[in-house]
């Protein structure tokens, strides 16, 4: 079965400029044929013609009444600046067979995303970046959140608990709102022996373009938790 349906990149592969840290919007028409008017889901396609080093992409869904879609890609900080990236995006839909079975069609579109990276908007740093603690005591850890003039928005930062010790250490997310970029994130263990030993924490600060699109940028801090008398053998 032919899928009813094509996707057109508006302006075909041309190198969209993208800051890193942020997220980046390619315009799709839908083009429908055979009178099919039923929801089709743009997708990041499985098979990428290069390497996505974190790159990623939703899935996102177009009503039946709708001839275009915008598509996000987001643009990890890490990225390189001198080697462009593309984001190859597919449609899916459901469409019965001439028995009324479901399938689903798959269609690639007719272009890929084409990127080039520039500076980030938005960067989070901390003068300390290991800490030595013991079971149950708290900790704070000073961050500074950097912006662009070009991102004049509040910012969240957020300490992402690794699963393994989840409940064992808890933080609440501070907002810096614009014009302010330095605060202190304070986070609290419980005296528990599964925390014994380092582990590396990572911090997200993030800033919400246009209402909807994140820029966020990251770092990781190494905290060892140990009880006091391991403390006490390992300073002397």
């Amino acid at each position: 079965m032919a899928p009813p349906f094509s996707l057109e990149l508006v302006d075909g592969e041309r190198q969209r400029e993208v800051p890193r840290g942020s997220t980046a919007l390619a315009e799709f028409l839908i083009h429908r044929t055979d009178g099919f008017a039923g929801e089709i889901e743009l997708q990041m396609a499985a098979q990428q013609s290069r390497y996505r080093q974190g790159i990623v992409g939703p899935t996102v869904r177009v009503p039946g009444d709708h001839d275009r879609a915008v598509y996000p890609s987001f643009m990890p900080e890490w990225l390189a600046t001198d080697l462009t990236r593309r984001m190859v995006v597919q449609g899916v839909a459901a469409v019965a067979d001439p028995a009324g079975n479901l399938r689903y069609l798959v269609q690639p579109a007719n272009a890929r995303i084409t990127m080039i990276l520039e500076g980030a908007l938005l960067k989070i740093s901390a003068p300390t970046r290991r800490f030595a603690v013991e079971l149950g005591e708290s900790f704070e850890i000073p961050i500074e959140v950097l912006r662009s003039a070009t991102l004049p928005l509040d910012a969240q930062v957020e300490l992402h608990i690794p699963e393994e010790i989840n409940g064992l250490i808890e933080s609440e997310p501070l907002t810096l709102s614009r014009g302010t970029d330095k605060a202190v994130l304070r986070v609290q263990s419980r005296a528990d022996d599964r925390l014994i030993g380092p582990w590396s924490l990572r911090i997200t600060a993030t800033a919400i373009a246009d209402g909807r699109w994140p820029v966020v940028s990251e770092l990781t801090v190494d905290v060892e938790f140990a009880t006091k008398d391991l403390r006490t053998v390992r300073s002397k």
